[in-house]
């Protein structure tokens, strides 16, 4: 095999790779949305309001997003491949134990959950440092959100429809079983490229020194001003996910559209595909233009926009509702280039974790703002007969928190743009990282 060959089969195995890693964020991302499935049969499950269901599906949120700092540390030092695999074997003990009829049970499987899935998009991206070229990042950036949408649409499209005929425990024993052949595959991952060297010290010693180099690393990450605030960014660019299409997009269709729960199932999957389409457009783009700063304002705008008409319009067609939650999916995509932002303005030692860093800071907002729109939409409800009744104004009081959080994240942009980055002394950030750069 020639030098060409050589370098040929080494990129073609490195996407490979990459893809297998990316069919576990796949399956993660369908056991996140899992719950917005079956909001209605949750409540009558367990006994709770939309508060109450707020805070249990944001139970996942909790040990997600604390994981990140530490997963982030221990993939910058350690075999991908082994940490994938236990948390992938998280991800499977915790969804069964969501299905359990004792409530404290079942949310202790979804913090499982919660702790398995914290591995999954870093550890791809941690894949994609190691397998794949930098010049490629933002790309491959791309194509994992896009892995990752049709994870969820899968759960939409295929979940709902068996929680409206079997019930809710069936779909969740259904959501186990497609993830062991993603556990077998996960196996025939390789471990790190033969360019990756290793210490020769001793284990003692090279863990000793392991762990200071982590420390420290941390401490440089957090002293990092525009990183917090490109977390920030990251964070309420997300809430099209997190918030509407996760947990509560599907019973604000249904009581705002007059739509089933099969239909309104479908429609958030348009919302899916939108991420899934535009996500590796967005990389391209920005690969080419060198522009992510622009491009996540335009994009922020287009989604503000596209939720404001959601809210106040009612469709007679599911085509253009479709449509609309389409345009307002593939809008919100920019949010995957605060990663690419992340990692272009740290040293390789240190892109897991200042992505881990980021990806924690955004995860806050599914903690968060999941159950805000249920406490809302709680204090908008009425009895009638005996019975708490949410109407469609007050989904539309509690979602209009979703334009709010666009908002707010181009108006942080604009601030990283024309106040932070130009003060920056981060060489990486203002010199060489050509991503990330003042014109952009």
């Amino acid at each position: 095999m020639n030098k060409v060959q050589k370098r040929s089969y080494r990129v073609w195995l490195g996407w490979l790779i990459f893809a297998l890693g990316a069919l576990f964020y796949s399956y993660e991302y369908l056991l996140r949305i899992l719950p917005g499935t079956m909001t209605q049969a949750l409540m009558q499950w367990h006994g709770l309001d939309p508060a109450q269901l707020g805070w249990f599906a944001s139970s996942y949120y909790v040990t997600y997003t604390l994981m990140q700092l530490p997963v982030g540390l221990l993939l910058d030092k350690f075999n991908p491949k082994y940490v994938l695999l236990a948390a992938m074997l998280a991800c499977l003990l915790g969804n069964q134990a969501f299905s359990m009829d004792n409530l404290a049970i079942a949310i202790i499987g979804r913090v499982l959950v919660g702790l398995g899935s914290a591995f999954a998009f870093v550890g791809v991206l941690r894949l994609a440092t190691l397998w794949l070229p930098s010049s490629a990042f933002a790309l491959a950036t791309g194509f994992v959100t896009t892995v990752g949408m049709v994870g969820g649409m899968v759960g939409d499209v295929a979940l709902s429809p068996i929680v409206v005929k079997l019930g809710a425990e069936s779909a969740i024993h259904m959501a186990t079983i497609l993830g062991l052949p993603i556990l077998l595959a996960l196996m025939f991952v390789p471990a790190k490229p033969r360019e990756v060297s290793v210490d020769s010290t001793s284990h003692a010693a090279q863990s000793q020194a392991a762990w200071r180099e982590l420390v420290s690393s941390l401490v440089s990450i957090v002293r990092m001003p525009w990183l917090w605030l490109n977390a920030m960014i990251g964070c309420f660019l997300y809430i099209p996910l997190s918030a509407f299409a996760e947990l509560w997009g599907i019973p604000f269709l249904e009581t705002t559209q007059h739509i089933n729960p099969v239909a309104a199932g479908d429609a958030v999957s348009w919302l899916l595909l939108g991420w899934a389409v535009g996500a590796p457009l967005i990389g391209y783009i920005v690969d080419r233009c060198r522009r992510p700063l622009l491009v996540i304002m335009l994009g922020s705008g287009l989604a503000s926009l596209a939720i404001l008409v959601l809210l106040y319009s009612t469709f007679t067609s599911l085509v253009r509702l479709d449509f609309l939650l389409f345009l307002f999916g593939a809008a919100s995509t920019g949010q995957i280039l605060v990663m690419v932002l992340a990692k272009s303005g740290v040293g390789r030692h240190q892109q897991a974790t200042a992505m881990a860093f980021t990806n924690m800071l955004i995860m806050f907002g599914g903690m968060i703002f999941q159950p805000l729109i249920g406490y809302l939409l709680k204090i908008q409800g009425h009895m009638v007969d005996g019975a708490m009744v949410y109407a469609a104004d007050a989904y539309k009081y509690a979602m209009f928190v979703v334009p709010a959080a666009l908002l707010l994240g181009m108006l942080l942009t604009l601030l990283l743009k024309y106040v932070v980055l130009p003060r920056s002394t981060n060489r990486l950030l203002t010199n060489t990282a050509p991503l990330v750069r003042e014109d952009s």
